[in-house]
């Protein structure tokens, strides 16, 4: 089970191209969401105002609300405003957040080869060797909440985890050598 450390991050933040891939960043990361819930993912359950994000259906359907820092949320509302809408097609209505070059849903593995493009642009070996995926960003969110001082229960309701054995596996690696940091802020500010 491959972690990235909070160094790591900010590199894959420091070689984002555009505000696309921040987006993309930004909610496998910064929100820890599943690669299905980005998939799923609609420019409604964006909640700017308050600060969250409505996954309509999580894992077994299962909704939830997840907090989003402000830099999370300006990333989000910068890829709206400034790239998704020229992805758009004016004869179709289409809702998705994440939208393919022909104005339709993106599907997840997309979403996962265009993090694949970002882990290379890093040129960091000890990244690279990972075997880097949208869940790698997931479990790499858990540690370094709880390596910041979060409680389980709040990394198991922020994954959308019933069980608080499951959300133990993806801590189990807590131990591991990684630099805690003060708030989430703190990786966007590369």
């Amino acid at each position: 089970m491959s972690i990235l450390t909070v160094e790591e991050i900010k590199q894959l933040y420091g070689v984002c191209r555009n505000r696309f891939e921040r987006a993309i960043l930004s909610l496998a990361y910064g929100c820890g969401l599943r690669r299905s819930e980005m998939e799923t993912l609609d420019v409604n359950d964006i909640l700017y105002s308050k600060g969250t994000i409505n996954v309509r259906k999580g894992k077994d359907n299962k909704p939830r609300t997840v907090p989003a820092t402000d830099k999370v949320m300006q990333d989000l509302r910068e890829y709206v405003v400034y790239e998704r809408d020229k992805r758009a097609r004016p004869d179709t209505l289409c809702h998705a957040f994440f939208l393919n070059k022909y104005g339709e849903r993106m599907q997840g593995w997309a979403l996962n080869w265009y993090l694949k493009q970002m882990v290379k642009r890093t040129g960091n070996k000890s990244i690279l060797c990972k075997a880097v995926t949208l869940h790698t960003l997931r479990r790499s969110i858990s540690v370094h909440l709880m390596n910041n001082g979060a409680e389980m229960d709040f990394v198991r309701r922020f994954l959308g985890h019933t069980l608080l054995d499951t959300s133990h596996l993806y801590t189990k690696r807590r131990r591991q050598r990684v630099k805690p940091y003060d708030a989430l802020n703190d990786i966007r500010s590369t």
